[in-house]
């Protein structure tokens, strides 16, 4: 499967732990090698889980690493390969909870084996007894078919708005994570060895060209980025307000129903207070 950015006028395009909490002090990960100001791109990493064998939150949290750096600063200041948190915490990505444990699930034991990517920051909260341990924040889950070996840069990918009449057209948008370095055009993404069915990396082609970023992961070739795995933001919702869109009640805050607002199919769901029988209102 291959994203290409050819648009020649056709009408659509189609290619193929257990201890007392005392307190939660945010110490935000700073990056002292240069500005990571740039907007979308900075605090992107990756983690596996702590295989280790001892007392809990000593062990058995995570290992968190900065992508397309080979050190990452940690909750005590030093920079390591990796750095240990005791605990991953997804609140911030405001995701239901299936999507939540589906973004968990997502993380292996093996560094080289990534199915999931997380943008936040590395922090340290105080556990009673055991002192000051880190503690990664996540506001954003990026999700991959399938975990993947990667060795590659991860990329930003999106669509530039820059239409073409004739092939090849450099005109998807390419941001290095955790980079400052100015935005490069390419003409393709080709995804052929990641991992995901036909299905999969078809609807990732349509979502760039819809507006959504991918984050994807590989090594270029000319004017092109050979894609060994692509990441796709978990979209998961939950305590929504009531008239916001939904797709399950329990994406709504408590005692809300996910309804139809017009009463017919194809309407876009939306959390409602539901009617004194309990169902949803047949005329909100």
């Amino acid at each position: 499967m291959k994203i290409r950015a050819a648009f020649a006028l056709l009408p659509f395009v189609f290619v193929a732990a257990c201890a007392t909490e005392v307190s939660d002090e945010t110490d935000a990960t700073s990056e002292e090698a240069q500005d990571l100001s740039t907007s979308g791109v900075s605090t992107y990493f990756v983690a596996r889980h702590d295989n280790r064998k001892c007392v809990s939150p000593l062990c058995g949290g995570y290992w968190v690493s900065r992508v397309n750096y080979a050190t990452t600063k940690c909750a005590d200041g030093k920079y390591a390969e990796a750095c240990y948190v005791a605990e991953l915490d997804l609140g911030a990505a405001s995701l239901d909870d299936t999507t939540e444990e589906k973004a968990l699930s997502a993380i292996g034991g093996d560094v080289a084996q990534v199915g999931v990517v997380f943008r936040g920051t590395v922090g340290k909260k105080t556990y009673g007894g055991f002192g000051q341990l880190g503690r990664f924040r996540a506001t954003e889950a990026w999700l991959a078919p399938a975990p993947a070996a990667v060795t590659g840069v991860f990329y930003k990918m999106s669509d530039s708005g820059v239409r073409c009449v004739t092939a090849p057209c450099a005109n998807i948008k390419e941001r290095k994570l955790n980079s400052s370095a100015q935005p490069k055009l390419v003409s393709e993404i080709d995804l052929a060895a990641a991992p995901g069915t036909m299905m999969e990396k078809a609807r990732a082609t349509a979502l760039l060209f819809e507006g959504v970023d991918l984050v994807v992961a590989g090594n270029h070739q000319p004017d092109r980025l050979v894609g060994e795995s692509f990441f796709v933001r978990a979209k998961g919702k939950k305590n929504l307000a009531a008239g916001q869109v939904c797709d399950a009640t329990a994406q709504c805050a408590a005692g809300l129903l996910c309804c139809y607002p017009c009463g017919i199919e194809g309407c876009q769901n939306k959390c409602m207070v539901p009617a004194k029988g309990g169902e949803c209102p047949l005329f909100p």
